[in-house]
């Protein structure tokens, strides 16, 4: 799992706890597949790896979050990224191939990146354009820590007006794929080309790694911009069988010039949920019916309410969740795409999987109208820097953010995915 080389490969931190389990959940009844997820093509070649004219090329990148700047610009951030030359004159139909990562290590790997894409002059979305610091001639990261010894890695962003706001999970190169800390990252000017992002970083309190009688917990599964609050969603545990929590920040607060961290937590006082500044771990309400997950996204349409899409540790199938209320009851929906061969069929020799699947998110300035785009990574199961390299190089799609459609997901039927338990729950009121 670690790289002799500057950075760590890294599998996410939902996944270290279970490199060892197989798969053991089984499956809800799922939405008909006739209607779910499935390959989007036509929107995949946005964010494929193509020639750049000078210097480096972006080869693929994890966590794949986006939010807007503008209504014209969309950023989307970038763990480790993977730097290199690719073709695009290739046999069809392939847009891209002979991904050649660099041979320089110091070159090859970045810990994370930023592109952006704008609206074309027909309406749709241009292709990607990634962007990394660099010095001394050297490829860097846009997003950097004081830290000796330690690197980012951009999970969540959501818009704070003409600023973004984005969770951070820090590592160093001692504790590897540990999360040693996570931050607040708002950026004072995403309009700017990001090489040029002023950046001002501030450590979020009570994360905490995982230790001796002590679950990991982290505040960087995702970020839900709502009214008045920011509100956080955590994950107590690793593996299979951890929980969501909530945590909050004041919108006045993460504004202000001073740009101040106040959390609240969702607190479980007997049967009352309570938001309070007080953290008390043994308190945190555990949200019903969400399982934990490293990174992921929250979105609300009327149609479904909140939503959220997952991947079961050790699985390879992407989960819908839907709820009235943030704070739960969460409802399983059930299976909505299954990732594919080779990623989900792939064993190594001892028969554990080759690769894991990771990091559902969805993007709705990619969707149709009634419909939803979902990105999903393919990373190795276990295993060297070198070894990804080999990956990236011999299987075109891996480590290339995967796209997926489902064009009426919130049209006819399946509009009533997120309201029949409502409906259900109001049949069953007594009537006065």
């Amino acid at each position: 799992m670690l790289s002799t080389h500057r950075w760590h490969w890294r599998l996410t931190p939902g996944l270290l706890v279970v490199a060892t389990l197989a798969a053991c959940r089984g499956l809800a009844p799922g939405i008909d597949d006739a209607v779910a997820l499935r390959p989007a093509p036509d929107v995949q070649v946005l964010i494929d790896p193509y020639p750049s004219p000078t210097g480096p090329t972006w080869l693929g990148g994890d966590v794949a979050s986006s939010a807007p700047i503008d209504p014209a610009t969309w950023v989307w951030i970038f763990g480790d990224t993977l730097l290199g030359r690719v073709r695009d004159v290739c046999p069809p139909p392939r847009r891209y191939c002979d991904r050649d990562v660099e041979d320089d290590p110091e070159r090859a790997m970045i810990p994370n990146s930023v592109g952006v894409m704008r609206v074309s002059p027909d309406g749709g979305f241009g292709p990607l354009e990634a962007s990394w610091r660099t010095a001394g001639g050297r490829p860097g990261p846009i997003f950097d820590t004081a830290e000796p010894d330690a690197f980012l890695w951009p999970l969540a962003v959501t818009s704070l007006g003409p600023r973004l706001l984005i969770v951070a999970s820090r590592h160093t190169r001692a504790g590897g794929l540990y999360s040693q800390g996570n931050d607040l990252l708002r950026v004072e000017n995403p309009s700017a080309p990001p090489r040029r992002w002023q950046v001002r970083q501030r450590p979020l309190p009570h994360m905490y790694p995982a230790g001796p009688n002590r679950p990991q917990l982290t505040w960087m599964t995702a970020l839900v911009h709502q009214a008045r609050h920011v509100y956080l969603l955590g994950e107590l545990g690793t593996g299979v069988g951890t929980a969501t929590v909530l945590a909050r920040l004041r919108l006045w607060d993460l504004t202000a010039e001073d740009f101040v961290v106040r959390p609240e937590y969702l607190l479980q006082r007997g049967d009352v949920l309570v938001w309070s500044p007080h953290f008390d771990e043994a308190r945190l309400a555990r949200v019903p019916g969400l399982p934990g997950t490293s990174e992921a996204t929250v979105q609300h349409h009327p149609a479904w309410g909140w939503y959220t899409f997952r991947i079961p540790p050790a699985e390879f199938v992407i989960r819908l969740y839907t709820a009235e209320l943030l704070t739960g009851p969460w409802r399983d929906r059930g299976v909505v795409y299954e990732i594919p061969a080779p990623w989900s069929t792939t064993r190594r020799p001892d028969g554990s999987p080759r690769y894991a699947a990771y990091a559902a998110k969805a993007h709705p300035q990619l969707a149709p109208p009634a419909g939803v785009v979902v990105s999903y990574n393919v990373n190795l199961w276990n295993g060297s820097m070198e070894s990804a390299i080999d990956a990236a190089e011999a299987e075109p799609d891996f480590y290339v953010p995967r796209l997926l459609v489902w064009p009426d997901a919130f049209a006819g039927e399946h509009a009533m995915v997120g309201r029949r338990d409502a409906d259900e729950r109001a049949r069953a009121r007594p009537h006065p």
